[in-house]
């Protein structure tokens, strides 16, 4: 998605130069982290606990809508005072 979103950043990649490779891992990645999610969601709901909190997967939802709310009020404060969010986040702050 990088060369589409932001041209100028992925022309500077140094690590792994290979637009095909970046993306073969990229998507190999996805794979392993939907395999464990979905390990982890199997175990978690077949699993007798005492307490509903002892789910990790009902904790890690409420964090992440906590964690997500957060986000999107943030940007809207954002956006609310003037700030060009597509352009602030077009180029990364130097080094």
């Amino acid at each position: 998605v990088l060369p589409k979103k932001n041209p100028t950043i992925a022309q500077n990649i140094t690590i792994l130069a290979s637009h095909n490779l970046r993306a073969s891992i990229a998507a190999l990645g996805v794979l392993i982290l939907s395999v464990f999610l979905g390990i982890h969601l199997w175990k978690d709901f077949n699993t007798t606990v005492e307490k509903w909190y002892f789910h990790s997967t009902y904790v890690w939802l409420i964090v992440m809508g906590i964690a997500s709310v957060i986000y999107f009020w943030q940007v809207k404060r954002l956006a609310d005072s003037g700030v060009d969010i597509e352009n602030l986040f077009k180029k990364l702050p130097d080094e």
